[in-house]
């Protein structure tokens, strides 16, 4: 398969230069995330209208330029499941781009099958069949092999085509402005993670004081440095639940330490671990960490299993993926909403933008007694349908 392979800065310039007036670019990348501290990038795959061309990382040691092109807002990046890509371009240049289309998101507005895979998004519009026999090739080996460039270039060779396909039925359905919509606030969602101060991700914070919160950090940033000092997975060193016993317990001293089971492979590290500890006990009262109130709302347990049903069967007649459409979160926010126990200003995703134009009626219909529930066989299969209460009268 004919394409350029680029492996000096200067290569890279160049092509940089050349793809300029570009008004897309289809991106794919292969990296290597097991037994290390952060995913290793082992290739670029891209193409264009000018052809295709394979980015070699390991061999240029500063891809700061490419990504800085990708942001470039004249050029829309055409990607199948972005997060790893704008992870990297994050990781960069402190920026995603801003145009993107992303052709698994846009298949969910279009079949009920989300997030659906590359191979099976190829064959259902191109009716291609894509190999996948490399995708757990050492990425990292120098030369790559025949195979490895065919198969890295075929997450991209048709990117293009496939948007375009998508786009023409995103049209016919009229939800090319739902699909912006979603992406603009996809990439939005992204940005916010990424700049987000990692250590308060991860379960088990919600109780902690903020002097405890302060431990997480300074433990966190320890076991961060550990990790890439000897290139190896974070929580492989020290397990999250285990920086919140720590904090819990607050106290620096080696034995207190020693006491919390499951930290006997790092005793050599206890005196680390301990200054980590009294750091945090000694972070000044201003300085403290504090996070955002998460408290969740009640489960509704029976209302939110009921109206849950209800959207999949409603999802599953408009042609659009159920779990692009809602989350059990959507779901009790907009119980709570409906119910006075949610703040009136803040509307609930289900009746914002696109979602308030599909769902909204529906959902205010069943709720007020409009619609029922009923079991139907179809194509061998048995779904739920909603229909008009109306029958059962």
């Amino acid at each position: 398969m004919a394409h350029e392979y680029i492996a000096t800065a200067t290569e890279l310039k160049s092509w940089l230069d050349d793809s300029l007036d570009d008004r897309w670019l289809a991106i794919d990348t292969e990296f290597i995330s097991e037994c290390r501290s952060e995913s290793q990038l082992c290739l670029i795959q891209v193409a264009g209208p000018r052809g295709l061309a394979l980015i070699d990382p390991i061999a240029i040691e500063d891809l700061t330029p490419f990504w800085k092109r990708l942001c470039h807002p004249g050029t829309m990046i055409l990607v199948h499941a972005c997060r790893c890509e704008m992870d990297f371009c994050w990781r960069a240049v402190g920026q995603i781009p801003e145009n993107v289309f992303d052709i698994q998101l846009a298949s969910g507005f279009v079949s009920s099958d989300y997030p659906a895979s590359f191979k099976l998004l190829g064959e259902r519009l191109l009716h291609a069949d894509f190999a996948k026999q490399e995708s757990r090739t050492r990425w990292n080996r120098r030369p790559l092999s025949a195979l490895q460039v065919e198969y890295a270039l075929g997450d991209v060779r048709y990117l293009n085509e496939m948007a375009i396909a998508l786009r023409e039925k995103l049209v016919a359905t009229g939800r090319l402005a739902w699909f912006r919509e979603e992406m603009k606030e996809y990439l939005l969602g992204l940005a916010n993670a990424f700049s987000q101060d990692p250590w308060a991700g991860f379960r088990g914070l919600k109780n902690l004081t903020r002097r405890e919160l302060a431990i997480v950090r300074e433990v966190w940033n320890w076991r961060r440095e550990h990790s890439l000092k000897t290139n190896s997975p974070p929580r492989r060193i020290l397990r999250d639940d285990l920086i919140v016993e720590l904090a819990r317990r607050q106290s620096d001293d080696p034995l207190r330490i020693e006491a919390v089971r499951g930290l006997g492979a790092l005793k050599k590290y206890y005196g680390e671990l301990a200054a980590a500890i009294n750091r945090g006990l000694n972070c000044p009262t201003e300085l403290l960490p504090e996070l955002t109130d998460t408290a969740s709302l009640p489960q509704y347990t029976t209302v939110s299993q009921f109206l849950m049903t209800a959207l999949a069967g409603f999802a599953h007649e408009h042609n659009i993926a159920n779990s692009l459409l809602v989350s059990g979160q959507d779901i009790r926010e907009y119980i709570a909403y409906t119910s006075g126990h949610f703040h009136p200003e803040h509307k609930p995703r289900l009746l914002r933008s696109w979602r308030a134009e599909l769902v909204g009626p529906f959902l205010r219909e069943l709720l007020n007694g409009h619609h029922a529930l009923v079991i139907r066989k179809q194509e061998g299969e048995l779904v739920v349908r909603p229909v008009s209460s109306e029958k059962f009268r």
